[in-house]
């Protein structure tokens, strides 16, 4: 299965900046800074993938990345009907 992972802390640490002062630049709150550098944060908020790729002056691609992990079940996207209310069914097949 492949998740996206974000590389923040290493590219903090490439351009001189601790986790600390960086919240103190961003605004970021130094909690929510932490998880985004240790990949606990499951939907980082794009407002602040939008800072930091400002204040650190690379694109999105440089602070996040694509990874496999193994053994984890690959993604099977479930097929729900959509519904255009009061009960109409909408047919998804073409």
């Amino acid at each position: 299965m492949k998740v996206v992972q974000l590389t923040l802390g290493e590219m903090l640490k490439k351009r001189g900046f601790t986790q600390r002062d960086f919240s103190e630049v961003s605004g970021i709150r130094y909690g929510t800074l932490g998880k985004m550098c240790t990949n606990k944060i499951t939907s980082p908020p794009l407002e602040h993938l939008a800072i930091c790729c400002e204040l650190l002056n690379c694109e999105l691609t440089d602070i996040m990345q694509v990874v496999d992990v193994p053994g984890e079940r690959e993604y099977k996207p479930r097929i729900v009907p959509r519904y255009a209310g009061k009960g109409r069914r909408i047919d998804t097949e073409a």
